[in-house]
């Protein structure tokens, strides 16, 4: 609960869903926002190597999330604290990182290949080139897509995969 708290209205909505797949939900959430703390960050986006960074940054945050190795994690908090905010919110998250790597760890695997999957997803597209650039309305519906539509696939493929949904 302590890194859950980055956005008023998400946290409350997320409090609504079934004990069962709030847990999933809640990490899965905050996988998104540690995306979105490194697709914000001030220093990442404004040349090439900094892009680099990102691009890395976003990589080993999936391998820390796929292995689960505590070497990964304590590797990705570190550099993830390094990172300048626009967001002070986001401090919490930041701070209490390997919480959420915790989490996910005690999930079903087919809670946590859903999880995975997605933020695979996510990483990818807000690490390509293509995002970059925003110029057409197409560019930016790919990057609202990345962004913030993919938590809205990972809560449906998760609402299923506990059975509060027959089909997707």
């Amino acid at each position: 609960e302590k890194s859950l708290r980055t956005s008023t209205n998400s946290f409350l909505g997320l409090l609504e869903f079934p004990l069962e797949c709030r847990d999933p939900m809640i990490a899965g959430y905050l996988c998104v926002r540690i995306n979105d703390v490194i697709e914000d960050d001030l220093d990442l986006s404004r040349n090439e190597d900094g892009l680099t960074k990102k691009r890395e940054l976003m990589a080993l945050f999936i391998r820390a999330l796929k292995d689960g190795n505590e070497e990964k994690v304590a590797q990705f908090a570190t550099k993830l604290r390094n990172l300048r905010l626009r967001d002070k919110k986001f401090d919490r998250l930041v701070k209490n990182v390997e919480s959420v790597f915790g989490a996910y760890r005690g999930f079903q695997p087919r809670v946590k290949e859903i999880i995975f999957e997605r933020i695979k997803e996510q990483s990818e597209g807000l690490a390509s080139k293509n995002i970059q650039n925003i110029v057409t309305p197409e560019d930016y519906h790919e990057y609202c897509n990345y962004s913030v539509g993919i938590i809205g696939y990972m809560i449906g493929e998760l609402f299923h995969s506990t059975g509060h949904l027959s089909s997707i």
